[in-house]
């Protein structure tokens, strides 16, 4: 009869096996840790070919692009602070980039002669209001581009693929921020 083969074989294999001794018996059948590794790269790559073509086009997955990692494809807001400030439902605050609308009252901006704030209260509600309302008319996307310095994330919103600053400064709620 043969080789009896089970786990005491394995545990025999153990025991005499040295480390700095002789080549191992998978080293000596030629499956080296490299040709394992091999082995899974090219099967790795095949299911990747695979699900390349199942996924829908323009799925952009886990490829390294910037510009598709910092934008979110539907954003849950929570609240619409004033005409350029956000919050989400995570919490996060978000102040639309390159654009100023005027402030709230109460501002500090407006308290304090020094700080040049826009203070025209009754187009900063209506700015509120046209953002919210803009905002709530389909899916909102955001395309994040650091922060500022309050901690607040600078982005760029958009629902169906409008900007929501270009569609304020357009109404005269908002104007470019240089």
């Amino acid at each position: 009869m043969g080789k009896k083969r089970g786990a005491d074989n394995v545990l025999q294999f153990r025991r005499r096996r040295s480390r700095s001794g002789p080549m191992s018996r998978r080293a000596k059948t030629g499956l080296s840790t490299a040709m394992i590794v091999g082995v899974g790269l090219i099967a790795g790559g095949g299911l990747g070919l695979t699900l390349s073509n199942w996924l829908p086009s323009g799925w952009t997955g886990f490829a390294n692009n910037t510009a598709a990692a910092n934008t979110t494809p539907s954003l849950c807001v929570a609240n619409v602070h004033d005409g350029d400030t956000i919050r989400t439902c995570a919490g996060e605050r978000v102040r639309i980039e390159n654009i100023d609308a005027p402030e709230m009252p109460g501002s500090p901006k407006c308290e304090d002669p020094r700080r040049n704030g826009w203070c025209d209260y009754a187009l900063a509600e209506r700015s509120r209001d046209e953002l919210a309302s803009f905002l709530a008319g389909g899916s909102v996307t955001i395309s994040r581009d650091g922060t500022d310095r309050y901690g607040r994330t600078l982005a760029r919103l958009s629902v169906n693929g409008r900007d929501a600053g270009d569609h304020l400064v357009s109404m005269g709620l908002a104007r470019v921020w240089r």
